[in-house]
């Protein structure tokens, strides 16, 4: 847990309570507010916000629809090569992309956290922060 209460998982099942032993996605990275932890026993969690990392051949576009039924609230998919990350949310039961900023971040409403590709040293890289606080950058 961080300190502001929520959590992010890797190799977690999303799913629901009616649906979790034969209907899940495990996304790379799942986070979770506080309003949304459950039990830590269960064997699926319903995240508010999902990473996909999006490879060649890749299904992160496919399991939109699953997202969308199960509750989670954005999915940010990151191209695994370029770093350059697609911020969707969910609005009226289907994802829609999210629009960059002139200085080029990207909220992810449900985190209130900014994400944007940095390109540096010829490296790519995925910036993030807490929205409006640049004293909270992390580049991975």
């Amino acid at each position: 847990m961080s300190r502001y209460g929520g959590m992010a998982l890797t190799q977690a099942n999303v799913s629901t309570r009616e649906r979790w032993d034969n209907d899940y996605r495990i996304p790379d990275v799942a986070v979770i507010t506080p309003g949304r932890l459950t039990d830590p026993t269960l064997a699926w969690v319903e995240p508010d916000v999902v990473f996909e990392v999006r490879s060649p051949g890749d299904e992160s576009f496919e399991k939109l629809a699953f997202y969308a039924a199960v509750g989670v609230r954005a999915v940010v998919i990151v191209e695994r090569d370029t770093k350059a990350a697609q911020v969707l949310n969910l609005v009226d039961g289907n994802f829609v992309a999210a629009a960059s900023g002139a200085d080029g971040w990207t909220l992810i409403e449900p985190v209130n956290v900014e994400i944007r590709r940095e390109a540096s040293d010829l490296t790519p890289r995925l910036a993030l922060r807490l929205a409006g606080e640049p004293a909270t950058l992390r580049r991975v």
